[in-house]
């Protein structure tokens, strides 16, 4: 019935990572959010996942971001830290620790509209031992234009694993 009356979420596709440098979607359409959710993600090395927004080919845009990210950890002394990036957009401060899994949800605004693209992603998983942290972001690209591609990768190495989902829609 959700579906019916509008505003509901439609499944577009899967990406798995496996030792990958980068997962992509691509294909993005006009008058649709886009939504992605992460699950059991887990990168080789201690580092925090980026974003890039692209445009037909695609070409992933390194510059002209206005991006901030935050963590919470349950049991760190420095209980709140964040960052603001331009050349990409961050969704957590502090890096991932490697072989804990992490999960995402990422909301992207009208990226194929002719507005400025806005995302914005909240997250969480396992630190170090028994820490327990929650991540968001949010940013924009600060120029007027249509995104038909996403790029998430790590700041270094690998996502050794983990699922991607892809879902959409309708704006309306």
């Amino acid at each position: 019935a959700w579906a019916e009356a509008g505003g509901g979420w439609e499944f577009v596709s899967t990406a798995t990572a496996s030792s990958s440098s980068t997962i992509e979607f691509t294909g993005l359409e006009s008058g649709y959010d886009y939504q992605i959710v992460l699950y059991e993600w887990i990168t080789s090395h201690a580092s925090y996942v980026r974003l890039r927004l692209g445009i037909t080919g695609p070409t992933y845009r390194e510059s002209g971001y206005l991006s901030s990210g935050y963590s919470l950890h349950s049991t760190s002394s420095a209980a709140v830290a964040g960052r603001t990036e331009t050349t990409f957009i961050v969704l957590q401060q502090y890096n991932q620790t490697a072989g804990n899994p992490f999960s995402w949800t990422i909301d992207i605004l009208n990226p194929v509209g002719s507005g400025k693209s806005q995302v914005r992603g909240t997250g969480g998983g396992e630190g170090a031992g028994v820490d327990r942290e929650v991540n968001f972001g949010e940013g924009i690209y600060n120029t007027n234009e249509s995104h038909t591609a996403v790029q998430l990768y790590p700041t270094s190495n690998t996502f050794t694993s983990g699922t991607a989902l892809l879902y959409r829609r309708l704006r309306s």
